[in-house]
C-alpha cells in the first residue's frame, strides 16, 4: 500500500455506537500544506479549508493544495493567527497586519496606510452589519470598508490592549479575550469586564472564546476553561474534571453542541458530562500542542497542531444539514422557513421563541419529514410581541441527540405605523427599521436642515451616517420624528 496516499490513518471504534472514527495527518511530507505549525483553520462556503501557519496560508479543496505566502501574493505576512470569512465571500487573514482575499485580487491593510492601531493582529471576528472587529497586541481596531474606529485602554472600557480572542454573541454583544485584563463585553455603548478580582473566571489571560447554541460563553485561558452563562460562572480543572490541562488555546462546538478543547495536552470533547481524550498516546494526534480547531459541513473535526501539521477527525455520524433558515416579519405575524438535507436519524423540530434572546419557549413541535434528498418547512407565528422575537430550531434525534439552528432575530410591527433605530446612540451604522417601505427617510440638524436623506425599499434598512459629525439630529420619516444622537 503506498504510504503517501494513505497518509497517516488510525481507526478507533466507539463501543457504545460502534462508530468507525478514521484519523489522517497531512504534513510537509505527505501533503502540500505550507508548514507542520498551523495557527488558525477555516472552512469556506464551497468546503475549501484554509490552514494559517508560520509559512503563509494554505487552501486544501480536498485534492489540491495551493499555498499562499508574500513572495507569490498579496498577503500581508506569512504568520497567520486568524482567518474569518465575510458574507460577500472574501477571506480576511490576520496576522503581520490584515489582508482581503476575494479569489483574485488581495487588499492588505497595516499601520501605514490605514487605521489599524497594530500590526501584530491576533483575531478577527465579522458582526452582523459586516463590521470587522480586529484584536491586536495594541488594542481593537473597528473596521466598516471605510472608516477605522480604535478602541484602546486609553479612550474605552477596554481592559487590556493585548485581545488575543473576539466572539459575538446572539444580541450582537462583543466579547474580547485579553492578555492578562480579563474578558471586556462590549455592547456598542457600555463596557463591562469579567476578570479575576470581580468574577469566578479561572484567569485574566484568555487564549480563547466560544459562544454556544444555549448562549452559555466558554472561555480558554492560562489556567482553566471558564463558563459563563450570563449569571452563574463554572471552572473545569483537571482536578475537577476530565480537561486534559489547564492552558486552552483553542475552543469550538459542534452540531450536538459538545466542546471541542485544544490543549498542550491533546483535545477533549465534552457533551456535556462526558470528557474524552485524544492524544499522541491514545490516538494518531501528531502533536498533544493544539492551536486550532474547525468543524466541516460533513462533521469533519480539523485540528491543527503546533508541529505536527493538521490532523483530520472523521467517521462521527453524518448531522442533519440545515441548508437555510430565514424569517419574515409582518404585521402582527411572522413567517419562518427552512430547508434540510440527510434527515435519516432526525425525529423533528421544536420551534422556539425568545423576547431576550436568551430564554427561549417552544411554539410548536413539527414532526421530520424523512422523505426525498431535501425537505422544505414553513411555520407562522400568528402570535408574535411587539418588537424583537428571537427563533430558533431545537432539532432532535433518535438516541436523544440535539443540535440547534441559529438564532433568527425578526422585528415585529403593531398595527399603526411602527419604526424603530437600532442602535440608538450610534456611531456609524444603524437598522432603520420600518412597517412600511417607501419614502425617504432623514435627518436634520438642530437648525432643521436636511443633513442627510435615504431612500427606503424594505422593512429592514442599513444606513451608514460615518461621514456625518457627532451630535444630535432629528430624524423624519413619512409623519413620525423623533431625535437621533451620533457619537
Amino acid at each position: 500500500m503506498n504510504k503517501g496516499l494513505l497518509l497517516a490513518m488510525f481507526v478507533l471504534l466507539n463501543m457504545k455506537g460502534w462508530t468507525q472514527v478514521n484519523w489522517t495527518v497531512y504534513n510537509t511530507s505527505n501533503s502540500g500544506i505550507a508548514s507542520n505549525t498551523i495557527y488558525a483553520i477555516a472552512v469556506d462556503v464551497q468546503g475549501n479549508k484554509w490552514f494559517g501557519t508560520d509559512a503563509g496560508v494554505s487552501k486544501f479543496n480536498g485534492t489540491t493544495w495551493i499555498t499562499y505566502n508574500t513572495s507569490n501574493s498579496g498577503l500581508a505576512n506569512n504568520s497567520i493567527f486568524s482567518i474569518v470569512m465575510d458574507v460577500q465571500g472574501n477571506i480576511w487573514f490576520g496576522g503581520g497586519g490584515i489582508s482581503k482575499f476575494d479569489g483574485a485580487n488581495w487588499t492588505s491593510y497595516k499601520t501605514n496606510n490605514s487605521g489599524l492601531v497594530s500590526n501584530v493582529v491576533y483575531s478577527i471576528a465579522i458582526d452582523s452589519l459586516g463590521n470587522k472587529w480586529i484584536g491586536t497586541y495594541h488594542g481593537v481596531s473597528k473596521f466598516n470598508d471605510t472608516t477605522w474606529t480604535s478602541y484602546t485602554i486609553n479612550n474605552s472600557g477596554l481592559a487590556h490592549n493585548s485581545v488575543q480572542a473576539i466572539a459575538i454573541d446572539g444580541q450582537g454583544n462583543k466579547w474580547f479575550g485579553t492578555g492578562g485584563g480579563g474578558v471586556s463585553k462590549f455592547n456598542g455603548i457600555n463596557w463591562t469586564t469579567y476578570s479575576i478580582s470581580n468574577s469566578q473566571i479561572a484567569y485574566n489571560n484568555i487564549y480563547s472564546i466560544s459562544i454556544d447554541a444555549l448562549n452559555n460563553k466558554w472561555f480558554g485561558t492560562q489556567v482553566g476553561l471558564s463558563k459563563y452563562n450570563d449569571t452563574i460562572w463554572t471552572t473545569y480543572l483537571p482536578g475537577n474534571s476530565g480537561i486534559a490541562s489547564v492552558n486552552v488555546f483553542c475552543l469550538n462546538t459542534d452540531a450536538s453542541n459538545h466542546k471541542w478543547i485544544g490543549t498542550y495536552s491533546g483535545v477533549n470533547k465534552f457533551n456535556g458530562t462526558t470528557w474524552t481524550t485524544y492524544n499522541i498516546s491514545n490516538s494518531n494526534l501528531p502533536d498533544n500542542w493544539v492551536n486550532a480547531i474547525a468543524i466541516d459541513a460533513l462533521g469533519n473535526r480539523w485540528i491543527g497542531t503546533d508541529m505536527g501539521g493538521v490532523a483530520l477527525l472523521s467517521g462521527f455520524p453524518l448531522p442533519i444539514r440545515l441548508l437555510s433558515f430565514t424569517g419574515k416579519s409582518g404585521k402582527q405575524k411572522n413567517l419562518l422557513q427552512w430547508k434540510t438535507a440527510n434527515e435519516k436519524s432526525h425525529i423533528g423540530f421544536h420551534i422556539e421563541r425568545s423576547v431576550d434572546g436568551k430564554t427561549f419557549e417552544t411554539l410548536r413541535w413539527m414532526p421530520a419529514i424523512l422523505e426525498g434528498s431535501e425537505n422544505n418547512y414553513s411555520f407562522t407565528d400568528i402570535a408574535p410581541i411587539t418588537g424583537i422575537n428571537y427563533y430558533r430550531l431545537k432539532m432532535t434525534f433518535s438516541g436523544g441527540n440535539i443540535e440547534f439552528s441559529n438564532v433568527l432575530n425578526l422585528y415585529t410591527f403593531g398595527t399603526s405605523l411602527d419604526i424603530s433605530i437600532i442602535p440608538n446612540p450610534v456611531y456609524t451604522q444603524f437598522h432603520f427599521i420600518t412597517s412600511s417601505t417607501g419614502g425617504t427617510f432623514q435627518l436634520l440638524d438642530l437648525n432643521c436642515r436636511v443633513v442627510f436623506d435615504q431612500k427606503i425599499i424594505e422593512q429592514n434598512n442599513k444606513i451608514d451616517i460615518s461621514t456625518l459629525a457627532p451630535g444630535t439630529y432629528i430624524y423624519k420619516y413619512e409623519h413620525e420624528t423623533g431625535k437621533l444622537l451620533k457619537l
